[in-house]
């Protein structure tokens, strides 16, 4: 297509969810409107015919989201797009919020070379198309996806990719002034697993979890079938003591066997978040013994 009336007619065949479409010459830094709302063509729109004009006023108002803003800016850039099509790009695309009326919603920015596009004379069709239904659905996906890729499906806490995720970002930015860590490991999971079932071996996991939940929240990782660690991030030595004793005397009133052998390590001095884990461990290991000295049926 390589005239005005040859695009408009195809263009009435188009969804009508696309808001604008311009035919801007990148060589030039001009444009002009194959389809466009009258409001678009507005001053509270930024309306120009200089292309990244238009561009920048139109975020200047307000119309783009904040947060969106400077992604916005970086890809509708004359010089960035020009670049970008002389490497032989073809299509190009940038999602970000826009104000309709008085919300914003998701739209898709796509920039497509045109028939008549020369390295001489850099010509590219814009188009503005509503994606936010189809895009929220998308990311409320991504979301659900990304948030089972983190979860223990059993106990809906952490899991052991969350934890080294967690330890990582501790160690490298070094940016809390104490740590507290607890290292649980269920007690008696086999035995009641081998003589009661799987079902009662996870309501056990289950019960202990929300029990540990209950203190350390958002801070608890399973890190395996029966280990789970709390990795409190800037508590002072007071108040993290303090959960740890309400932990433990919750357990207590469960009576009969304690449902997990506990061990905790606490530090204002952090230099890594894994080794401090290691000290949590090391005492959690002496509450095990003492567990097996009461319950030596229970012993692995």
């Amino acid at each position: 297509m390589n005239n005005k009336s040859e695009l408009e007619d195809a263009l009435m065949l188009l969804s009508e969810n696309i808001h604008k479409i311009l035919k801007v010459n990148l060589t030039e830094d001009s444009c002009s409107e194959i389809k466009v709302y009258r409001e678009e063509k507005s001053r509270s729109m930024g309306f120009s015919e200089t292309f990244s004009d238009w561009v920048t006023r139109f975020a200047q108002m307000g119309n783009v989201y904040p947060e969106d803003t400077a992604n916005y800016l970086a890809f509708a850039n004359n010089s960035a797009l020009k670049k970008a099509f002389s490497e032989g790009r073809d299509i190009i695309r940038c999602r970000y919020r826009r104000r309709i009326g008085s919300v914003f919603r998701w739209v898709s920015m796509d920039m497509h070379r045109s028939g008549e596009y020369t390295d001489e004379n850099q010509i590219v069709i814009l188009y503005i198309r509503d994606i936010h239904d189809e895009y929220s659905e998308e990311m409320k996906l991504r979301s659900e996806l990304e948030r089972r890729c983190r979860t223990d499906p059993l106990t809906g806490v952490a899991n052991r990719y969350s934890y080294s995720e967690r330890c990582r970002i501790l160690d490298e930015r070094r940016n809390f002034t104490a740590l507290g860590v607890v290292f649980a490991d269920i007690n008696g999971l086999k035995y009641i697993n081998d003589n009661f079932g799987h079902v009662k071996g996870d309501e056990h996991i289950k019960g202990f979890a929300a029990e540990f939940a209950k203190e350390f929240r958002e801070d608890i990782f399973r890190i395996s079938g029966d280990e789970f660690v709390a990795l409190a991030a800037d508590e002072g030595r007071t108040e993290f003591f303090e959960k740890v004793r309400k932990l433990r005397t919750a357990l207590r009133r469960r009576g009969g066997v304690p449902p997990a052998s506990i061990g905790c390590a606490w530090t204002n001095k952090p230099t890594s978040a894994r080794e401090l884990v290691k000290r949590a461990e090391t005492a959690m290991y002496a509450d095990k013994r003492a567990y097996y000295s009461k319950y030596p049926k229970h012993g692995r």
